[in-house]
């Protein structure tokens, strides 16, 4: 997925291998309080539906456009 910043900029977003172990998220996780709050926040947090459109990209801003 392709996602345009507010700056115009493009960021590409991809999904990980889920075979792969993430060991950074894990350290993150056991050592880093701020992640483990910023995590908890997002749990907590209401879930907007993502849409897309028939070609696959998010509604909004197109990029280009």
């Amino acid at each position: 997925m392709v996602v345009e910043m507010p700056d115009q900029r493009l960021l590409a977003i991809q999904p990980l291998d889920p075979n792969e172990d993430d060991s950074m998220i894990d350290e993150l996780l056991a050592s880093n309080l701020k992640f483990q709050s910023l995590v908890e926040k997002s749990k907590a947090g209401s879930r907007k539906p993502f849409c897309q459109d028939e070609r696959g990209v998010g509604k909004g801003k197109q990029p280009g456009a």
